[in-house]
Order: C-alpha cells, then sequence, then structure tokens
C-alpha cells in the first residue's frame, strides 16, 4: 500500500501507522488477519485520543483543562467519554454512536482474552475501521485518503508467509506494555 509519510506530522505517525497496519490485515482477510485488523482499529482508537490529548495545545489547537485530560486518561471508556464530549462541545456530530464503539471493544476483548479461536464477523471490524478513521480525521483535522492510498487493491499474489504465534505475541506485546 503506498502512503505519503511526508504529510504526515510527526505526532500522528503512531495513530497512521497502526491504522495502516490494521487495513493491511483487513485486506489479507485471513482469521488470524482479521483478529489483528480488529485489535488495531480497537487501539488506535485509544491511541488517538491518547496522543491528541498529551498535545500542546499549540500543537492540538484547542486548550483542554488538566482535569479533563487526568480524567480522559483513567481507561479506554474515559477517552471515548472525552471524544464524544469534545466533538460535542465542537459542534460536530458523529455518525458513530458510543455504544457502537463500546461494543466494538468489548468484542475485541472478549475475542483477545478468550483465545477460543473465534474470528470477528466483517461487518464488527469495518465498524471498528470506521469509528478508528472518524475518531483520526475529527482529532487530527486529516483525511486519511489525503495521506494515503487506503483504496489501492492488495496484490493478487499469496501469502507467502503467515505468522508463527511467537511473532504475534511480539506484536500484541507492543501494545500491552503501553
Amino acid at each position: 500500500m503506498s502512503h505519503n509519510k511526508s504529510k504526515v506530522p510527526p505526532w500522528v505517525q503512531g495513530p497512521y501507522e497502526i491504522i495502516r497496519h490494521a487495513d493491511e490485515h483487513l485486506t489479507l482477510g485471513g482469521d488470524t488477519d482479521r483478529h489483528i485488523a480488529l485489535i488495531g482499529f480497537d487501539n488506535a482508537i485509544e491511541i488517538c485520543i491518547d496522543v491528541f490529548i498529551t498535545l500542546h495545545p499549540t500543537v492540538r489547537g484547542v486548550e483542554i483543562s488538566k482535569n479533563e485530560i487526568e480524567k480522559a486518561k483513567i481507561n479506554y471508556h474515559t477517552k471515548l467519554e472525552f471524544f464524544y464530549n469534545f466533538v460535542k462541545n465542537m459542534g460536530t456530530q458523529v455518525n458513530i454512536p458510543i455504544e457502537n464503539v463500546v461494543w466494538y471493544h468489548q468484542l475485541r476483548n472478549g475475542l483477545y482474552h478468550s483465545g477460543n479461536g473465534l474470528v470477528p464477523e466483517k461487518h464488527a471490524i469495518l465498524g471498528a475501521q470506521a469509528a478508528a478513521y472518524l475518531i483520526f480525521e475529527i482529532l487530527f483535522r486529516m483525511k486519511l485518503g489525503e495521506l494515503s492510498d487506503w483504496q489501492e487493491k492488495p496484490s493478487e499474489k499469496p501469502i507467502s508467509k503467515k505468522l508463527t504465534a511467537d511473532e504475534i505475541d511480539e506484536w500484541l506485546k507492543l501494545f500491552r506494555e503501553k
């Protein structure tokens, strides 16, 4: 997938790369890829909000009180509440209800922590993807389509290597350590 990193400010690189990585796994479409895509989009939602609230106000473009920031940082749900309140206070409406995003997160947690091998349904992954895109685009005031050719079709070549369980664990450790 081609992408134009020169258009991505340094503070947006992390969220951008997580979404791009999740998109790549969604495109591959295997069972493990679908798990990783859901985990990636869910993590991107949280990381977008984390990055945004910790930016210096001159970079962020808006003042947020220290109290609001500390309250938002508590957990995933308080970050979502911050985002939806922030959007409401901006006078912007979003077409993805907070309840949907919470459901995607709970689904991700259930599948991730159970280790039962169940594969998330495509509609759930696409919903989490839409939420990640929305949150990224609102907070960073950038359209993902302007940063990358997100609609590029994947190669028709077969995947030459599937990730091993150890490789997946190593990738997931990056998110557990946060």
